[in-house]
């Protein structure tokens, strides 16, 4: 059968881009291509189309707990967050804790987050877990906590 046989710069080129795509210091998009390689062969009577992909993806098991509520420190952010607030487009950002306990909504381009210890991730304008947007805005998170790779 037909290979992709990638060679390491395009395995490279591919762990770059995914690199890029999970880059916690610019904005969130959920539109970002993923960047993967495709194979089409074609059978020499016509009569079938072999069609591989393959893609890059960090391996990220997510789990999602409840907790008890914790009050949120009141701010033009959280305000436009509550659900009186009507329907959202599609945003994240970060979570800390002040001293009181409350929970502190950061957006995710501002500077105190990189300031403060965070707590987790805040993600608006999907309706479930399992969206490709919180499974993005998570990895990004958990990406603050894994040690730095270098690369070679």
């Amino acid at each position: 059968g037909a290979t992709l046989g990638g060679t390491v710069a395009d395995y490279a080129e591919m762990l770059d881009a995914l690199d890029d795509a999970l880059d916690v210091s610019s904005p969130l998009r959920a539109d970002s291509p993923v960047s993967m390689q495709v194979l089409v062969a074609a059978a020499a009577d016509r009569s079938r189309l072999l069609l591989k992909a393959e893609a890059l993806l960090p391996s990220l098991l997510l789990r999602a707990t409840p907790l008890f509520a914790l009050r949120v420190l009141p701010s033009p952010l959280s305000q436009s967050l509550s659900p009186a607030a009507g329907r959202r487009r599609r945003a994240t950002g970060w979570l800390t804790l002040e001293q009181s306990r409350k929970l502190v909504l950061l957006g995710e381009r501002e500077p105190a987050a990189s300031q403060v210890p965070l707590v987790g991730v805040w993600v608006t304008g999907e309706a479930s877990l399992d969206s490709p947007y919180v499974w993005a805005a998570t990895a990004r998170f958990s990406r603050l906590a894994a040690p730095a790779v270098t690369k070679a």
